[in-house]
């Protein structure tokens, strides 16, 4: 039964990192509203299903600019999106999900050209 006296905490998980077993990292810090103030995160998806609006909420209320990309439209397109956003944009994908959808050769050539 937890205390009935001051706040109760849950206990930690085993799965966390020793830095991540302090209070002070999940209490509420204002700083963290911006967080992604500046960033793009290109979501990439086929038709966009794979990139949840949970996650689209998240980005947007850390002041990032969320763009969807569509893994069909292939490496022309984000050759186009890369150059017009150099150096601050940050891609979220399930690769996995990705290599079903397009192989692996082809996944593999979007990260390339992901990283030039």
């Amino acid at each position: 039964m937890p205390a009935t006296s001051g706040k109760y905490r849950p206990s930690f998980s085993p799965a966390l990192t020793e830095e991540q077993k302090h209070f002070s990292v999940w209490e509420a810090n204002e700083e963290r509203l911006t967080m992604f103030r500046g960033l793009r995160f290109l979501c990439i998806g086929e038709k966009f299903k794979e990139i949840s609006t949970e996650m689209q909420t998240i980005l947007k209320r850390g002041g990032g600019k969320v763009d969807m990309f569509d893994i069909q439209d292939g490496k022309g397109k984000l050759r186009t999106f890369v150059t017009r956003n150099k150096g601050n944009w940050v891609a979220i994908a399930d690769s996995q999900a990705m290599m079903a959808a397009v192989g692996n050769d082809e996944w593999e050539d979007i990260v390339k050209e992901g990283h030039k």
